[in-house]
């Protein structure tokens, strides 16, 4: 006869052993028993079973403030919603959705072929005017759509980038930047986050002054949740003859002058050779587009691999930005864009003296939670609290940094972002986290 007791201790002990795995532990191996993805599925099993798995829970309404889903028991459940960018809630609009239902009764579910080929409709250059016009950029510029945000600064950096040249990052870039730099062949060079001293320190390094330099950054950093400096490293591109990319996925509708983004904010919209847009973020779609001078678009068009091999977007994914384009640089978009501030204030005054967070006056907000090894029963005790926020972990951030990032909207109400930090700060206390006072 199994003592219960004994059971206890032992599933006690199974998940303790597990919970020390991270995420890094299975990344790497070349044995023939594939050891590591073995390894992975015994962790996932594992936190299954113990029911703190917290991932891709199945959601059964459309993304906003507050969200059906199935949880692990598959139990229909209520939850305040912090995980979704979708910051202007554009994604349930109305007219929005009827945009793209008239573009699928116009073209069709799907564009069944790549832009270069058969993949490109008149509503897709449509779209593209739209974007040049939103901008407020000339003639001289043009646009690159991409099937993802992620693929649009993949294809940007590998395509235009070579080995001999330099592609420099900001030590926060999002995995897309890296992963272009690493497929271009370039030589990569990183300086300290936001330090124009160190960035400086790069661009000196490179003796050759003639040789191609592209600088990476982003309008709004998603893990940290805080503005790029890109008024400084547009000074420092023209002074050592390099080009820049920024990545507005965060800010694009939202910061800015009529929601163009943070280089419109600090003055240098137009002296930014390459713009990247996200559809997936405030515009609550798919796909991502680069902006730049016709010459550079014309020529990613053609060698951005991830762009030449990729379906196109769908039409009614098309439909669907063109009428949040056009929403939101109206009175709409600035009663969305004041509700957002309006909300991020306010959420972050009530968590600012409870717990560490992190990314100054963004919609994005970091709650510092440190110790990684707490992350599945934190995230578990949230959800059983009645709130969804991501998690994240090392390798994703450092060790010891590990963080809840909470995405603010414009439709939450008071009462629901009174009632997320309360569950927040209980969560501090419970999982000791809480503000540490000198």
């Amino acid at each position: 006869m199994i003592n219960k007791k004994n059971k206890v201790k032992r599933r006690s002990s199974d998940l303790a052993r597990h919970k020390k795995y991270s995420y890094d532990m299975f990344l790497s191996g070349n044995d023939t028993e594939q050891s590591e993805i073995i390894k992975f599925n015994e962790w996932l099993k594992c936190i299954k079973k113990e029911g703190v798995y917290i991932f891709e829970p199945e959601r059964l309404s459309e993304q906003k403030e507050e969200i059906e889903v199935l949880n692990e028991v598959r139990k229909k459940v209520k939850l305040i919603n912090l995980a979704s960018y979708s910051y202007l809630d554009y994604g349930s609009c109305r007219e929005v959705k009827n945009a793209a239902k008239k573009a699928i009764d116009m073209y069709g579910t799907g564009a069944a072929s790549a832009p270069i080929s058969g993949g490109t409709f008149a509503i897709h250059k449509e779209l593209e005017r739209n974007l040049i016009k939103f901008l407020g950029l000339g003639q001289k510029y043009g646009v690159s759509i991409f099937s993802t945000g992620y693929g649009a600064n993949v294809g940007a950096v590998s395509s235009c980038m070579h080995p001999g040249a330099y592609v420099i990052l900001d030590n926060e870039s999002h995995a897309s930047l890296i992963e272009g730099a690493r497929l271009s062949g370039a030589t990569i060079r990183v300086f300290k986050h936001n330090d124009m001293e160190d960035l400086e320190r790069v661009l000196l390094s490179i003796k050759d002054e003639n040789v191609r330099k592209l600088i990476c950054c982003e309008g709004i950093y998603s893990v940290d949740g805080d503005r790029g400096n890109i008024s400084g490293i547009v000074r420092l591109a023209k002074k050592y003859n390099a080009l820049t990319l920024v990545d507005e996925a965060h800010s694009m509708m939202v910061a800015g002058s009529r929601g163009r983004g943070v280089a419109q904010e600090q003055g240098v919209l137009d002296k930014v050779d390459m713009i990247v847009i996200t559809f997936s973020k405030a515009f609550c779609s798919l796909g991502g587009a680069l902006v730049a001078n016709k010459e550079i678009t014309n020529y990613v068009n053609f060698y951005a691999r991830c762009r030449m091999f990729s379906v196109a977007i769908p039409p009614s994914v098309a439909g669907s930005i063109i009428k949040v384009l056009e929403l939101g640089t109206g009175k709409d978009g600035y009663r969305r864009r004041k509700a957002l501030i309006d909300n991020t204030k306010y959420m972050r005054s009530l968590l600012e003296n409870k717990v560490d967070i992190l990314g100054g006056d963004t919609w994005v907000i970091p709650v510092l939670y440190k110790d990684e090894k707490i992350t599945m029963e934190l995230g578990r005790y949230l959800h059983d609290s009645g709130m969804d926020a991501g998690c994240l972990f090392f390798p994703v951030v450092p060790k010891g940094k590990a963080r809840i990032r909470l995405f603010i909207s414009s439709s939450h109400t008071k009462k629901h972002l009174k009632r997320a930090a309360d569950i927040i700060i209980k969560a501090a206390g419970k999982f000791n986290f809480l503000k540490q006072y000198s």
